[in-house]
């Protein structure tokens, strides 16, 4: 019989790597990400431990996982719905005041739609395609869209603007990794052109904090493993 595997967190190595984490982004805040049940490290468990060592963002895969940290977790941190939420998940986040992410007119519409159901606003993430050729609005999509950003301003927290490097791991795809900051950088002057605010223009993920320091913005994102073992390591847990 094979006995089922387990997980051991140091927290004072959680603390060192927490207070390593916040000293490379200097004023930026930390969104600690914790998609995929932190990782597989206990979704519950390991925010509560973040939020004891002074983390107040988590960035959760779908409005599922969100859910359980409304309902498992005392405090109430801001989280941002990285991924799924849909029907009524989205009705959940627009009540609840849960951010998450747009990458396309479809749910941007429904948002809108929603928030005009229930008199508020949708605080929302809207997501840019600079390489990783996976979700998020490309430059021409994007340009089409601010017309619709605009004309519902008023159902609409436009908390970020965003993208997820693809390379950033990797001094190989230097060059790749400029194109798309380029790229995002365009995109934000898009909105600031508009006259359309973004409180978090945010690009940097865990590689790209460590390896471009130059991305870290008004707010980071690091994903929860690299902060769960003994020790910080390079990143390479995926694409915070």
């Amino acid at each position: 019989m094979f006995e089922p595997s387990s997980i051991t967190i140091s927290r004072g190595a959680l603390r060192s790597n927490i207070a390593f984490i916040k000293e490379q982004l200097g004023p930026a805040r930390l969104c600690g990400v914790v998609k995929g049940n932190a990782y597989g490290h206990g979704l519950e468990h390991f925010v509560q431990l973040a939020l004891a060592e002074g983390v107040d963002y988590f960035g959760v895969y779908s409005a599922d996982e969100a859910w359980i940290v409304r309902q498992h977790v005392n405090a109430r941190p801001d989280l941002f719905i990285m991924g799924m939420v849909e029907g009524d998940g989205l009705a959940w986040a627009v009540e609840q005041g849960v951010e998450f992410c747009v990458h396309d007119r479809d749910r941007l519409e429904h948002a809108v739609a929603q928030a005009k159901k229930q008199g508020s606003k949708a605080r929302i993430h809207v997501e840019v395609e600079t390489g990783m050729h996976r979700t998020g609005f490309s430059l021409p999509d994007l340009e089409k869209t601010i017309p619709m950003i605009t004309a519902a301003a008023g159902h609409l927290d436009l908390v970020g603007l965003f993208t997820h490097f693809a390379g950033a791991e990797s001094r190989s795809n230097h060059d790749r990794v400029i194109s798309q900051m380029a790229c995002f950088e365009r995109a934000r002057k898009l909105l600031e052109d508009s006259g359309i605010p973004v409180r978090y223009a945010h690009q940097a993920c865990s590689a790209a904090v460590m390896n471009y320091p130059g991305t870290i913005g008004p707010m980071a994102r690091w994903a929860s493993c690299n902060t769960a073992s003994g020790r910080t390591q390079r990143p390479g847990c995926g694409t915070a």
